[in-house]
């Protein structure tokens, strides 16, 4: 980030932000104008807004999975975008983000892998608290690396590891 700043991190975020949207709107671009969809003759019910609100509401279980996921969801994002300052201030030392988002990235993807293989072995609802459970751990984990190893790398991605495997 210091390097596309010249030294000024605000100028760096500032123009690396650039640099990927610019990267995500040309790649939009290509989509949009490149890949041909095929078109399906099927017969779709129309579902009025309305008509799925009422449909949610009185189903109580999809309810429940829906406000777990979007805590989920809220939790990732906000846990997301606060990382990068949780290691410049809390462990002081910005190149353990790097450690933390290819362990990140690395085992979401080992999540996506192995999921296949846990629904063989047990059934999406067992998968699914499974995940959860995982994903409490994980972060149970990080919040006590931050109590008591604040710069234990390993046990950082420990508590990572765990964490997106849940994902």
């Amino acid at each position: 980030v210091s390097h596309f700043g010249g030294g000024n991190e605000e100028l760096g975020f500032s123009r690396l932000a650039l640099v990927v949207s610019v990267f995500f709107m040309l790649s939009s671009l290509i989509t949009v104008f490149f890949v041909k969809e095929k078109q399906l003759q099927t017969e779709r019910q129309k579902v009025s807004f309305k008509d799925f609100c009422k449909y949610v509401t009185k189903n109580d279980q999809l309810l429940i999975i829906i406000a777990i996921v979007l805590v989920i969801n809220i939790i990732l994002q906000i846990s997301g975008g606060m990382i990068i300052y949780y290691f410049k201030y809390v462990v002081g030392d910005t190149w353990y983000f790097g450690y933390y988002s290819a362990v990140s990235s690395g085992f979401e993807i080992v999540g996506i892998f192995i999921f296949p293989f846990v629904i063989k072995l047990w059934d999406r609802k067992v998968a699914f608290n499974i995940s959860c459970l995982a994903i409490f751990l994980g972060f149970s984990l990080f919040y006590g690396v931050n109590l008591f190893a604040t710069t234990n790398l390993l046990l950082i991605c420990a508590s990572v590891a765990i964490f997106k495997i849940g994902i």
